[in-house]
């Protein structure tokens, strides 16, 4: 008897606790009614909740978008490639982001310029154009005084010692370049092939990316000279003038030629770029980011 009596007051103390912690409302189970949603209760007014939302809440994240990269765009472009297989070979040691201006009549030009677009490397046709003074742009040249369907027809010749290329840009041509007319004939040509014309700037009275412009085609134009003296010689202090350019305007082109002073000088300065503030770029990279904008 006394066992029971201590049962029965262990319930009555439990009792009492439940009555104390329970809940003053009890919900009632949901009965689903024809065409009605979990949830939506016959006198609910608010938005019908999804049903696997209501029973597993909505799990989100946080995809963090990559940050842009600030730092300078430089871009290198070697000119007069081609003919010096000796000076080829080595700059082909530099990085791919280094692009490659060919001459159309070096040997085996084709072959050449696929082994650099394979690399990755950005591929242009130097196309010679004739200059003021007495100073020869080699065979296949553009000049003054051909008719326009010559001019044209030489272009085409060039273009076609080439598989794939990326762009084209003048090789001399100080005069040719001056004179809008041809500009517009060649830019016209090259529009709609997939192709943009980097304006050597040969010439302060250069039209080229004028030209190039109005033709709907793609144009950049260069901000410096590595080796103006022909040697190599300034390529160095050239080089350091590219990065304050680059720093102040947030990009910058150089051309250099395969010179071994102006090569020693790109070696240098691939291997000591401070990474931190400027990042060596593709000609045709900074032909994306100029559409871009």
């Amino acid at each position: 008897m006394r066992r029971l009596g201590l049962g029965v007051l262990l319930l009555a103390l439990a009792a009492l606790a439940l009555t104390l912690i329970w809940p003053d409302r009890v919900v009632e189970p949901t009965v689903l009614q024809a065409d009605q949603r979990l949830g939506a209760r016959s006198g609910d007014t608010g938005p019908v909740p999804d049903a696997l939302v209501a029973i597993y809440p909505r799990l989100t994240a946080t995809v963090p978008m990559p940050m842009p990269d600030s730092r300078a765009r430089v871009a290198i472009v070697l000119d007069d490639m081609g003919p010096d297989r000796a000076a080829l070979t080595r700059a082909s040691g530099l990085p791919a982001a280094v692009s490659f201006a060919f001459l159309p009549y070096a040997a085996n030009v084709r072959e050449l310029a696929e082994n650099e677009r394979r690399s990755g490397r950005t591929v242009l046709l130097h196309m010679p154009m004739e200059p003021l003074g007495a100073a020869d742009p080699g065979p296949g040249a553009l000049l003054m005084d051909q008719p326009p369907a010559e001019q044209i027809a030489r272009l085409d010749a060039a273009l076609a010692k080439f598989g794939r290329l990326d762009g084209v840009n003048n090789h001399m041509g100080s005069r040719i370049t001056a004179d809008r007319g041809a500009m517009d004939r060649v830019m016209t040509r090259l529009a709609g092939q997939g192709l943009f014309f980097l304006d050597s700037r040969t010439t302060a009275e250069t039209v080229a990316a004028q030209a190039a412009e109005g033709a709907g085609l793609p144009t950049l134009s260069r901000d410096v000279f590595l080796d103006p003296d022909g040697t190599g010689a300034m390529a160095e202090a050239q080089l350091q003038r590219t990065l304050t350019i680059a720093s102040a305007t947030g990009q910058a082109i150089a051309i250099g030629h395969p010179h071994h002073l102006t090569l020693d000088a790109l070696e240098r300065f691939v291997a000591t770029l401070d990474r931190s503030r400027f990042r060596l770029v593709r000609l045709s990279d900074l032909v994306r980011v100029s559409a871009a904008r």
